[in-house]
């Protein structure tokens, strides 16, 4: 017959066992969660009754809009054939840059209680 099947390794076998990304992504998991739920709830207690819906819907547009950040950051490393940890970097930089933005709309935010009924002020008075 004289037929012969050759096998070539493309990359070298993986020594780290898959186990090690477990607490990985325990905390990445954990860390979501924690803050999905702080967001909405936030987002929920301080939009107006009229729009407490569109508040929910912007908080997931904006969890869309970061999700194609991270891919175009992502095809411009690749692209440009640059190392991972310029990728990483780049992140870092993303997220100080979005914290120090956060930062600066905190500074002058006026908390609302919306969800405080009509008896709110003659309660408040009741109880000082």
């Amino acid at each position: 017959d004289g037929s012969s099947l050759s096998v070539y390794a493309l990359a070298e076998p993986n020594t780290v066992h898959i186990f090690w990304l477990l607490p990985q992504y325990v905390l990445m998991t954990v860390g979501e969660i924690l803050f999905s739920i702080t967001s909405l709830e936030f987002a929920y207690s301080q939009a107006p009754p009229s729009m407490k819906s569109i508040m929910q819907s912007m908080f997931y547009l904006t969890t869309a809009v970061g999700n194609l950040i991270t891919l175009l950051v992502v095809e411009i490393v690749s692209i440009l054939g640059l190392e991972q940890w310029i990728e990483f970097f780049m992140f870092s930089g993303l997220l100080f840059l979005c914290t120090i933005g956060l930062f600066c709309l905190t500074i002058r935010y006026q908390y609302v209680y919306y969800t405080e009924g009509p008896d709110a002020d003659s309660e408040k008075t009741a109880v000082d």
